[in-house]
């Protein structure tokens, strides 16, 4: 198996054991057939088509994605406050949004509640090192399905066999645990202030979300209460999966089938009937992530961190991580900004240098809206501009290149591919990453599942016991 030395170089950044594994594929071709992983095709559906091969992360590469992920994530929570004062009216004009739509979104909002945010970063291991493509901050974060994932690899008797020869141990923390206990940690001021001698959590689903995460709900049962038990000894309680009718509200609490819900983390992208509302306001419950899901997931937070990089607002580290992490990024508009220190008009420069960027709609989701200059004619990217320019809230980002990497591919082989991470984050904590892969070959291309990526699951080991 040839394996150029870029490639070499990235698999060892990541981990060792990833050249370990593409030497046991070398030894066993039968690595080589997708058949010899089809535990993997039960998750094969319309979205998720897992790659055959995991992928291998430790050293320093997971204390720089750690990094990477909770301080970026940090610096953007405090955006409204440290660059617009909390004041909405000069938040709706940068964000291009009606006031009254700003104001709703920053209802009840204070720091503390903002560091409750659920979020995933989407980032690309570059030549050039890890950089940051944006923020999904959501409570439905597309990889809610991980510890599955996982699961189904670890079935596998190649993966299994691998292990064994190579003497690997996988450090992987349960994705899920891990998302019930930022939930159980946000309610414990409710819970306190109650007095009350259980912890309650929602999980709010639409109904076609509950009919997909319904099998699970055993599991979730079942994960919520050992972990009460284990962190929160004598104290008991329920996880429900429910929609927002379910739950009752009286003197400014909410009631699940008559027990108090002390939190609540909503899949509606930030949609939360009035009612709600008015009892996270009083301080009743805990919300993740709630109407600012809109502020916090704009791809203009970046752009708003990258302009003003070198202002007084940021301190020296917090400099060396937006100029670490972070590619240029700016808001698309008709005035004058700088690119590597020099003045331009941007809309006039970013049409003659097509193939160095990439524009996005800030509010656009799942890959839509995301256009890169490298893969459109001239005249494409120029309508593309000048409807940007127009609508005012789309950004431009540098272009980031991928380092690449090897896996399996079609029916029996191995091709090269690209890579985009995603990093979850609860509140200020690393909770895992999980990778999207596409063929080397077909990039340019946007890296989504909804685009045809494919998952491959990230395993933790631990370099220093190697």
């Amino acid at each position: 198996m040839e394996i150029t030395k870029d490639i070499e170089n990235t698999l060892r950044l990541l981990s060792k054991a990833n050249l370990d594994f593409l030497a046991f594929v070398e030894k066993n071709p039968v690595c080589l057939k997708r058949d010899n992983f089809r535990e993997l095709e039960e998750m094969r559906n319309k979205l998720h088509f897992l790659q055959s091969w995991p992928t291998f992360l430790g050293g320093e590469a997971k204390k720089m994605f750690r990094e990477a992920g909770v301080k970026l994530f940090d610096l953007i929570k405090s955006i409204p406050e440290r660059l617009f004062q909390n004041d909405t009216r000069a938040m709706a004009a940068y964000y291009e949004l009606p006031v009254s739509l700003v104001d709703l979104q920053m209802e009840g909002i204070t720091q503390g509640r903002l560091d409750n945010l659920l979020a995933r970063g989407d980032f690309i291991l570059s030549p050039q090192g890890l950089k940051c493509l944006e923020y999904n901050v959501a409570g439905i974060l597309g990889g809610h399905l991980l510890p599955l994932w996982e699961s189904l690899y670890l079935k596998n008797p190649l993966v299994l066999r691998f292990l064994k020869e190579y003497s690997i141990t996988i450090k992987n923390k349960n994705l899920l645990e891990q998302y019930l206990a930022h939930c159980m940690r946000a309610a414990e001021p409710q819970v306190s202030r109650f007095g009350d001698a259980e912890i309650n959590i929602a999980l709010v689903l639409k109904g076609d979300a509950q009919a997909n995460l319904g099998p699970m709900a055993g599991y979730l049962d079942k994960l919520y209460r050992e972990l009460l038990q284990r962190e929160y000894p004598p104290q008991c309680g329920n996880i429900f999966l429910c929609d927002f009718p379910a739950l009752d509200v009286r003197d400014d609490s909410v009631y699940y089938k008559g027990r108090r819900i002390h939190a609540l983390t909503e899949w509606h992208f930030g949609m939360v009937p009035p009612r709600i509302m008015k009892a996270f306001k009083a301080g009743n419950i805990s919300i993740m992530n709630g109407p600012v899901t809109g502020l916090m997931s704009a791809k203009s937070n970046l752009a708003l961190l990258s302009e003003h990089k070198d202002s007084g607002i940021f301190n020296h580290e917090e400099k060396q991580i937006i100029e670490k992490y972070v590619p240029w990024t700016r808001k698309i508009t008709v005035g004058e900004t700088t690119y590597r220190d020099e003045r331009i008009r941007l809309a006039d420069f970013i049409l003659s240098h097509k193939d160095e960027f990439v524009i996005k709609s800030s509010l656009g989701l799942a890959g839509d809206s995301v256009y890169i200059g490298k893969s459109m004619s001239p005249g494409q990217w120029e309508e593309r501009v000048k409807h940007a320019v127009l609508n005012k809230n789309w950004v431009v980002q540098e272009a980031v290149t991928s380092s690449s990497a090897l896996y399996q591919h079609g029916e029996t082989g191995f091709e090269v591919y690209d890579m985009v991470w995603g990093f979850f984050i609860f509140g200020s904590h690393y909770a895992g990453t999980f990778l999207r892969v596409i063929l080397k070959k077909d990039a340019p291309r946007i890296v989504n599942t909804h685009q045809g990526a494919q998952v491959s699951v990230v395993f933790e080991v631990d370099e220093e016991e190697e």
